[in-house]
């Protein structure tokens, strides 16, 4: 159940407000089964259809541009990091280049060059 409402809530976040839309696929997705109550859409002893009489239709769409905004700051939250960690990428690639550079330079050098044998001599010795 619980990952079914976690599917659910992201489905309602990414794709659409109207929950009634994808429950069921995300109950499909999930394997649970649903086993509907038979009562009156009109009636029942839990609700009456329609509530009509004093809707505060301002404090509908605040609560909807509220909850149209909490994924637009999260979005905003992710390409922060995003730019973030590219920049760390590029100061990392950078470090490794010039990490690349040196040790190149110390294999060109002549000390390099010339103590070559004895490193390879050693190489053998310890390897025995």
């Amino acid at each position: 159940v619980r990952a079914a409402m976690e599917l659910w809530l992201e489905h309602v976040l990414r794709y659409s407000r109207r929950d009634q839309l994808s429950v069921n696929f995300v109950f499909a997705q999930t394997g649970i089964e649903v086993h509907a109550i038979e009562i009156d859409n009109w009636s029942s002893p839990w609700h009456q259809w329609p509530q009509l009489s004093n809707r505060k239709w301002s404090v509908t769409q605040d609560r909807l541009a509220s909850a149209l905004r909490i994924p637009g700051a999260e979005i905003g939250r992710l390409e922060n990091v995003v730019h973030q960690l590219t920049e760390q990428v590029s100061v990392l690639t950078q470090r490794a280049d010039e990490q690349r550079e040196l040790v190149d330079t110390y294999r060109k050098s002549a000390s390099w060059i010339v103590t070559r044998p004895m490193r390879v001599l050693w190489r053998a010795v310890v390897r025995k």
